[in-house]
């Protein structure tokens, strides 16, 4: 019976790796009580530290509270600003964008008025030359908005989140309003 050349490399090549894979086991019994004993170390240094914590959590929780209700109350229009931005996500982005974008026109278009008539108007070519920084710019904040509502649909802790956002900014805007 003929047996190939390629055949028989393939076999010493198993025998090779059968052999290596051999001595990283070996190697993997003397490391494993070296590593158990490490981890005992490490963790008989954090356990009486983690005691204490846990043990103060209460108090942490209350000073975390009082801190981020002070920051709150002191910054009140922008936690609302930020808690809004969380909810809507990126297609917040959309509204001062497209403020600064038509005001750059209106400026443009009006700098002819500045040099007596002497530059030439022609708004609409200066407008619809700009409507393509303003599409890519929609494009944009499309795919980024499909991104983030893809996440918070998919990850049950980031649609709580994104709910926790749009309750305080509703919270936040009442605050406001009532003049806190």
């Amino acid at each position: 019976m003929y047996i190939p050349q390629a055949a028989a490399v393939t076999c010493g090549w198993i025998e090779q790796l059968t052999e290596y894979f051999a001595r990283f086991l070996h190697v993997l019994k003397q490391l494993v009580p070296e590593l158990l004993k490490w981890l005992c170390v490490v963790l008989n240094l954090f356990l009486p530290w983690i005691s204490r914590a846990s043990a103060q959590l209460s108090e942490w929780v209350r000073e975390a509270l009082i801190v981020t209700l002070e920051l709150v109350h002191n910054r009140v229009y922008l936690a609302h600003i930020l808690a809004w931005s969380i909810f809507f996500g990126p297609i917040i982005i959309l509204v001062p964008s497209l403020l600064i974008h038509e005001l750059l026109i209106i400026t443009a278009y009006n700098s002819t008025f500045l040099f007596h008539g002497q530059l030439p108007d022609n708004y609409e070519a200066l407008r619809l030359s700009m409507s393509d920084i303003r599409e890519s710019h929609f494009s944009f904040v499309d795919r980024s908005s499909a991104v983030f509502s893809e996440w918070t649909s998919k990850y049950p802790p980031l649609m709580v989140f994104r709910l926790t956002g749009a309750v305080l900014g509703t919270v936040l805007l009442y605050a406001i309003w009532v003049g806190w």
